[in-house]
């Protein structure tokens, strides 16, 4: 039997909310859409404590280009994930970062949280779940917490990743 076409948004959404974990190409823009676990890896957990390290020396400054910091320390800030860490709530990104050229697009402040998890005084979920970039709520049983070491000893898993839950 062949599949109705879409023709409406919310059939278009029900369409997608279906393939949430496999993935499927949206109906309306032909954009690949999946819905992916993101663990906290060891890259991560190294670049916060970097970026900790950072504003525990310099206790004024309230923004930091992460790219830049990083990157002269030797650490590719895409390759790391950085800005991912802001879905654990760990750093926070400068509010009037757009991704539209604006100069504070890579400025970040590590938050409370972050300087907690990082202390060794809290733990976060080991993984997020990110649907087109965007934190997904979803229940979070079977998340396990990790602390700042057990996240220093995930390593990126890139089949893991893609082959979803």
């Amino acid at each position: 039997m062949a599949e109705q076409p879409i023709t409406t948004i919310q059939q278009g959404k029900e369409f997608l909310r279906a393939k949430l974990e496999e993935g499927a190409n949206c109906p309306c823009c032909e954009q690949r859409v999946k819905l992916y676990r993101r663990k906290l890896n060891h890259q991560m957990a190294r670049a916060l404590i970097m970026i900790y390290r950072y504003f525990i020396s310099h206790p004024q400054t309230v923004w930091l280009d992460v790219n830049d910091f990083l990157l002269k320390r030797g650490v590719n800030s895409g390759e790391a994930n950085v800005a991912l860490l802001r879905h654990w709530g760990l750093i926070e990104r400068k509010p009037d970062a757009k991704e539209d050229g604006n100069p504070s697009v890579g400025m970040y402040s590590i938050t409370h949280l972050g300087r907690q998890f990082v202390e060794g005084r809290m733990t976060v979920p080991e993984a997020v779940y990110l649907y087109n970039q965007k934190r997904y709520r979803r229940k979070l049983l079977d998340i396990e917490q990790i602390t700042i070491r057990q996240a220093l000893a995930n390593k990126f898993d890139y089949d893991e990743l893609m082959r979803g839950f």
